[in-house]
């Protein structure tokens, strides 16, 4: 009895997308697991891990990274314990890419940082084979080094923008080789996309919407990392404006390619799935990028009241796009979520007493929050 409890538990580690690095990592590639890329399920294979101990493995990498980022960032311990609670970094506790993606983002970030080639082509490549999610980082990287070049500079160059195509043309090409030698098709990952998970171009249809399911909270998190990834583009377009002006800003080029990747990566749902976001959260905020911008607004936010009312203003009207008016019920929920994330600004009060307050308050409500979306993925239903 007690083995057939154990198995329960290993199985369910094993929803969604888990399901397929486990499939590709005991019989390879067939079928729609062509749309998969294989670093995870070979590390998965080469060592011989069950369910719990990938797991275990994604876990420990997952804040090895983190502790790195921390560093890298002088995050303070407050802004550490509100970043681990985060509902959607549950998928660093289950057998998801994500964990691996944190890690070497972490090192293309510290690259940056450092002004440093090799860490850049050698985080490049590993996240190549990682996930497909190149496709939003590539252009990142190109856009923040052709927004930082300098012809002093060897790194902010179009030799290093040449060296990362060459790069991430070589791990393509592994990828290429690995697919075609076990299922004779060369490029399924892209026939895959297009034909099962209907990720094509096209203009997006409205109202947008996600995948709901009976716990009604993806949109209210998918959501949000839409309204946040509008926001870093407003904020992206505000800087390359002052920048042509001839003014200083206050970004970092780590900071930058933040920026353009929460912003691609936003787009490129929304553009690419016709106006489903279904999975906006864990490809924004499962990130180190969506960390280094929490970080760089805790830095420089200046609170003031007024500032409650033009969010939460803004929140009312981004939900118009979701047909938030269509129910009564799907109003309040909507509104209530409105409502959540504006008070999320409290934390950032001047007062003592309000800041602490607001920060046991999110943090206990992220914390169970992210306990529940796990506990509801292990359950199989979908979570983001």
């Amino acid at each position: 009895m007690q083995g057939k409890a154990i198995l329960l538990v290993e199985t369910e580690l094993l929803n969604w997308d888990a399901e397929h690095y486990h499939a590709i990592s005991k019989k390879g590639y067939f079928g729609i697991n062509v749309a998969f890329f294989p670093l995870l399920p070979a590390i998965w294979r080469l060592s011989g891990f069950n369910a719990y101990g990938i797991t275990l493995f994604n876990i420990l990498i997952f804040y090895a990274g983190f502790v790195w980022l921390a560093g890298l960032l002088s995050l303070k311990k407050r802004e550490v314990l509100l970043a681990l609670s985060i509902p959607g970094f549950m998928f660093f506790y289950v057998p998801y890419t994500e964990a691996l993606f944190f890690l070497l983002s972490v090192l293309v970030l510290y690259s940056f940082k450092r002004e440093n080639l090799l860490y850049l082509l050698t985080g490049l490549f590993f996240l190549t084979l990682t996930r497909t999610i190149i496709s939003v980082l590539l252009p990142a990287i190109i856009l923040t080094i052709l927004l930082k070049k300098q012809a002093a500079n060897r790194f902010y160059s179009i030799r290093t923008i040449l060296l990362c195509l060459l790069v991430i043309a070589m791990a393509m090409a592994i990828i290429v080789f690995i697919q075609n030698n076990q299922t004779g098709e060369p490029f399924g990952f892209f026939t895959y996309h297009r034909d099962y998970w209907h990720h094509y171009f096209r203009i997006p249809s409205f109202p947008l919407g996600s995948w709901e399911n009976s716990t009604r909270l993806v949109l209210l998190l998918d959501g949000i990392g839409l309204f946040i990834s509008f926001l870093c583009t407003f904020r992206l377009s505000v800087l390359i404006w002052n920048k042509f002006k001839g003014q200083e800003y206050d970004y970092e080029g780590f900071e930058i390619l933040a920026l353009f990747y929460l912003i691609g990566g936003g787009f490129a749902i929304l553009l690419f799935q016709g106006g489903n976001i279904m999975s906006m959260n864990r490809y924004l905020f499962a990130t180190a990028f969506f960390i280094v911008i929490f970080k760089h607004f805790a830095d420089w936010y200046k609170f003031k009241p007024a500032h409650f009312f033009y969010l939460f203003a803004s929140l009312e009207v981004f939900w118009l796009l979701f047909k938030s008016y269509d129910r009564l019920n799907t109003f309040l929920r909507l509104s209530l979520a409105s409502v959540y994330y504006t008070g999320i600004l409290a934390v950032f009060h001047r007062s003592v007493y309000v800041k602490n307050t607001a920060f046991v308050i999110f943090y206990v409500l992220n914390a169970i929050t992210q306990m529940y979306c796990l506990d509801v993925f292990m359950s199989g239903q979908w979570v983001s």
